[in-house]
């Protein structure tokens, strides 16, 4: 939208929680929060002019716990005892997954949704083998086209 790039850096200099999240399909498109973590690390190192700027660990965090903290979620954004259990499960079973070197590198500038093989919500898998175990994919895909159809005939 062209409104500028945060100051991010200089906000978590002075302390504030930064944290990433997309602002819907009808102006993100692709809702990947992988995309948002490796632009949040890539975009400030070249708007700082500082390689350390916002390192993959820190953009993991922002993409994670700090989204959490931000939205005043209670037990979730970290994977450990007494959370709730939503996890993921990443093919890392692919080229762009190596050399086999740091992995948190690799998911902050290699990874995508489409690398996502199993989700865990609050312990129940709802995603398996890329796969909604929990709604019927293709009639939403049919009846948002619908929809969309809709609006362009009114």
């Amino acid at each position: 939208m062209a409104s500028g790039v945060a100051r991010v850096t200089d906000m978590m200099q002075a302390g504030i929680t930064v944290s990433l999240g997309t602002d819907s399909a009808a102006s993100n498109n692709n809702l990947d929060m992988f995309e948002e973590m490796r632009l949040a690390a890539l975009i400030h190192k070249g708007v700082s002019g500082d390689p350390t700027a916002v390192p993959a660990a820190e953009a993991l965090r922002m993409g994670t716990i700090y989204g959490a903290q931000s939205l005043f979620l209670e037990g979730v954004g970290a994977l450990e005892a007494g959370m709730k259990a939503d996890f993921i499960a990443v093919n890392t079973d692919q080229a762009h997954f190596l050399p086999r070197t740091d992995f948190i590198s690799h998911v902050i500038y290699s990874a995508s949704a489409k690398d996502v093989e199993h989700v865990w919500v609050d312990g129940k898998q709802v995603v398996k083998h890329g796969s909604c175990l929990t709604l019927d994919e293709e009639r939403i895909r049919r009846e948002a086209q619908a929809a969309f159809e809709g609006l362009l005939s009114r």
